[in-house]
């Protein structure tokens, strides 16, 4: 079971775009002459927002882990690592 299952879905929705941000959008550009980042704030760095995400549903499977204290399982950073390259 999910302690939290709203933190859960929560997790899936912020990580994909985040991690969609890290595969095509996001990109830090160094002057290699004078190796200064060119693009140091927001207003140059791009990383998605609201607009650039589509509705993303959600299905918590929750299937228990038998080698963990009450079959518990992690979610953190895991839905970044599957849309990054």
């Amino acid at each position: 079971k999910a302690l939290n299952p709203l933190s859960v879905v929560g997790q899936i929705q912020g990580g994909t775009p985040q991690g969609l941000g890290i595969a095509v959008m996001e990109e830090i550009i160094v002057d290699p002459k004078t190796a200064k980042v060119r693009n140091p704030s927001f207003t140059d760095y791009l990383i998605p927002t609201i607009l650039d995400t589509p509705t993303i549903p959600v299905d918590v499977l929750e299937l228990a882990d038998d080698h963990a204290p009450y079959g518990l399982r992690g979610i953190g950073e895991a839905p970044t690592l599957s849309s990054t390259p």
